[in-house]
């Protein structure tokens, strides 16, 4: 009897996005595994540094989320105060 996946049958798809999504996953574990190999910098000191990066961009970035937010809500208010 022929395999139903060569020959286009029932699971086709369903095989097919398991070894896409195993694809995957062993190429985000090879590339962790490679970066932590490759990361030889200091004891430490760089994902400090990182974290301290990380976080001012994620303050900056919530500061203009949070302020684009107001803009936006005062566009509204005054279109709906205008009749706009």
């Amino acid at each position: 009897m022929p395999d139903p996946d060569r020959t286009g049958g029932a699971g086709t798809g369903r095989a097919r996005a398991q070894g896409a999504r195993d694809r995957r996953m062993a190429t985000i574990q090879t590339r962790h595994i490679t970066h932590g190999a490759a990361n030889t910098h200091g004891q430490g000191t760089d994902s400090v540094t990182d974290l301290a990066a990380h976080q001012r961009t994620f303050d900056g970035f919530v500061s203009m989320l949070k302020w684009n937010v107001i803009a936006i809500i005062a566009i509204l208010i005054f279109l709906a105060l205008s009749n706009a």
